[in-house]
Order: C-alpha cells, then structure tokens, then sequence
C-alpha cells in the first residue's frame, strides 16, 4: 500500500495552522457555513463500553439531522470501533443504533464520520483497508437506487500523511 500511496504526490499549500488542546480540537473547524455542529457524543450514543473506555468521540449534527452517524466500541468492543447511525422517526426521537456494513467497517478501527451536506457522501477515518498504518480518511457514497454504500476510497496524499489523520470534513 505504502509503495502504491507514495507513488502519486502532490504539493500541499497551508493556509491556516493552529495549536489546539487535544480535548477541544473539533473546535477549531468553522461549521457554521455548512450548517450544524461539531459535539462531543452524547451519552445516548455510548455504550457501557465506550464508557468504560472514556469515549470522547466527536459527532457532526447536521443541520436537517435527520441521520446521524457516530463511532462506538458497540457492546462488548470486539470488533474495535465500527460506525453506527439512527435516524429521526417521525416523533422526533432517533431510532435504535444500526452498524455500517463492510464497505465501510473492518476489522480494524473506524472513527469521525462527517457527512457532506450533500447527505450521500461519508468522510470517516480508518485503520482499515488500504492504510499503511493508523488512521487515514476514507470517503464512501449512498446510493440510492441500490441502498449500498460504495467501497471505501481512500483519499492519499496531501490529505492523509504518514500520521493519523482525523475528522475530514468539507463542504
């Protein structure tokens, strides 16, 4: 994967660089254009074991929020951390938590979802698939017709590095 990655470079231009704590970093992106929020995952969303684990995920609160996608460790953490969403029934209450299939989860962890405001686009980041290693961002579509989410594409360089790269998100 590495050799495959690396073959294909390109400059990166900083516009912005900040320092930020680790503990308010989602702070430091500016949503209010795309509409929503950047939180830190209530506690509806944790499982026993992510509290046990000290999960301090971040979930983006889309403006219609009527899907929202977030990481977990589920029930018993077997499996790492996989994405999950509910969705908004019609009394304004969010539905019983649904795992993302295996074009998205592997075996290995996945973490920040950000869905685009187009609402079909999945910007997450993962351990998986074809990573060199730790977290790199990853994009899937929705398809509609199918009801399927596409093999996860990953988005190389300048926008992973050799680091871990967390919480893409775009408008």
């Amino acid at each position: 994967n590495g050799k495959r990655l690396l073959s294909n470079l390109s400059d990166l231009v900083v516009i912005n660089k900040k320092q930020l704590n680790e503990t308010d970093y989602y702070k430091g992106y500016d949503v209010k254009e795309i509409g929503g929020k950047l939180l830190v995952k209530p506690d509806e969303y944790k499982t026993g074991y992510d509290k046990k684990k000290k999960d301090k995920s971040v979930v983006y609160l889309p403006k219609s929020a009527e899907r929202l996608y977030y990481s977990s460790y589920g029930e018993g953490g077997s499996n790492g951390r996989d994405i999950y969403y509910v969705n908004r029934l019609p009394n304004g209450s969010w539905s019983k938590s649904q795992i993302l299939p295996s074009s998205v989860n592997t075996e290995f962890d996945e973490d920040y979802p950000f869905l685009h405001p187009n609402g079909k686009t999945l910007y997450f980041s993962s351990k998986g698939h074809n990573s060199m290693c730790g977290y790199y961002v990853f994009k899937t579509s929705y398809d509609d017709a199918t009801h399927s989410w596409s093999k996860a594409e990953n988005l190389e360089f300048p926008i992973n590095s050799p680091d871990d790269d967390i919480l893409f998100v775009t408008d």
